[in-house]
């Protein structure tokens, strides 16, 4: 399940807040308003998802990170992928590896194409009506595959590909995964699960 949060309206300060030690060691970090709220704001998010599969679930979560940084639940068998943008936070949970990346705007910039696409995702581009919508889509796509694979920017963005037929090829694994992107709230939500991985479900979470 993937859930989605406006968190504009949450405050910055951790008083009366039920957080991991892992989320109070990140805020320690960040000092600018929006990052704090971003990063409080997403925990709070996933309390709730947590909760939503799995009843019994103790709060303040155990929350571990692999070498890559990517969080990973402790003592709860489920997988977790998170993300932020602007005003939105997102939290995917799944019984399977999983990844989710949102975007609240991203247009088309020629320059990052050239850098971090490949030529099929660019001629994807140019084929395109909204090449402002196409750009986001893929950017979106290639983020969340790298969270996917839990090693993030340590790994090439040309080596997650979207493919024509909408799945998501990891190269040079040649690993094919079914990749979800869907508007919703304003916001570019792209997810990415094994093949053969359930059906995604979406919620909007009033804060």
């Amino acid at each position: 399940k993937v859930f989605i949060a406006n968190i504009s309206d949450l405050p910055i300060t951790t008083e009366g807040l039920c957080l991991s030690d892992y989320r109070l060691s990140r805020l320690d970090k960040l000092s600018l308003p929006e990052k704090r709220r971003q990063s409080i704001g997403v925990e709070q998010l996933l309390n709730y998802a947590v909760k939503a599969v799995c009843t019994e679930a103790d709060v303040p979560l155990r929350i571990e990170v692999n070498d890559h940084g990517k969080p990973m639940l402790k003592n709860i068998p489920f997988y977790i992928s998170l993300a932020h943008s602007g005003e939105y936070a997102a939290c995917a949970i799944s019984d399977r590896e999983v990844g989710m990346d949102i975007e609240a705007n991203a247009e088309y910039k020629p320059a990052v194409v050239k850098r971090f696409f490949t030529s099929l995702e660019a001629d994807m581009i140019d084929k395109a009506e909204d090449k402002n919508f196409e750009f986001a889509k893929i950017w979106a796509a290639k983020e969340c595959g790298l969270k996917y694979t839990g090693q993030g920017l340590s790994r090439s963005l040309k080596s997650v590909q979207l493919m024509p037929n909408g799945c998501l090829c990891l190269e040079p694994e040649n690993i094919l995964l079914n990749l979800i992107h869907k508007h919703i709230m304003g916001l570019g939500v792209s997810v990415c699960t094994p093949l053969n991985a359930a059906e995604i479900r979406f919620e909007c979470v009033d804060t």
